[in-house]
């Protein structure tokens, strides 16, 4: 799933646990209640995107862009290096 384009997609409750999603766009996806435990996310691009209740407990992630990200009550593990 490296590199996927998934902008504006409905990943409502999915579950994406250990997902490489390196440098994806998923800007403006539905994420709310998504499983991103464990997912890659470095260099993805997350801005507008909803994820509301998501669960990003040991999520790996650099330089993700999440400008205008609704994150309200998502888990709060996410570790960002920037």
């Amino acid at each position: 799933m490296a590199g996927s384009d998934l902008q504006g997609a409905d990943l409502q409750g999915t579950d994406l646990s250990n997902a490489r999603l390196t440098d994806a766009d998923l800007r403006g996806a539905n994420l709310t209640g998504a499983n991103l435990h464990d997912a890659v996310l470095d260099g993805a691009f997350i801005a507008d995107a909803d994820m509301t209740d998501a669960i990003l407990e040991d999520a790996i992630r650099e330089v993700v862009d999440l400008d205008a990200a609704i994150a309200d009550d998502a888990d709060e593990y996410l570790n960002v290096a920037v």
